[in-house]
């Protein structure tokens, strides 16, 4: 059996962190410090965004820094709507107000 490390290893060390990009920042970060939105259907058939605190939910996802300048870019530049394929929905503005009003506290819970 190879060891990890080895060349014949399959397995990454566990020093590796999963990174991911802010769509608004385009920064690469670790995924535990970025936020997570999905873009989900409901039945009436609206398309709504909604955050991902336990990076759970299905559906395609987007990341961003729990900041409500990277929000805000990500939102101006269209690269929110454009990341979850969402065609021309608009993104609601309670995402910042949740960014701006938990963001913070959601992200240092979930990094500990």
């Amino acid at each position: 059996m190879a060891k990890i490390g080895s060349p014949r290893s399959t397995r990454q060390p566990d020093t590796h962190l999963p990174t991911r990009m802010c769509v608004g920042c385009r920064r690469r970060d670790d995924r535990s410090a970025l936020l997570r939105v999905v873009g989900q259907v409901r039945a009436d058939g609206d398309v709504v965004v909604v955050v991902d605190p336990r990076r759970r939910l299905p559906g395609r996802g987007a990341w961003v820094h729990p900041d409500p300048s990277c929000v805000e870019r990500a939102i101006r530049r269209s690269a929110l709507v454009r990341a979850l394929r969402l065609g021309a929905a608009p993104v609601p503005d309670e995402l910042v107000d949740w960014i701006r009003r938990e963001g913070a506290a959601t992200h240092v819970q979930d990094t500990t």
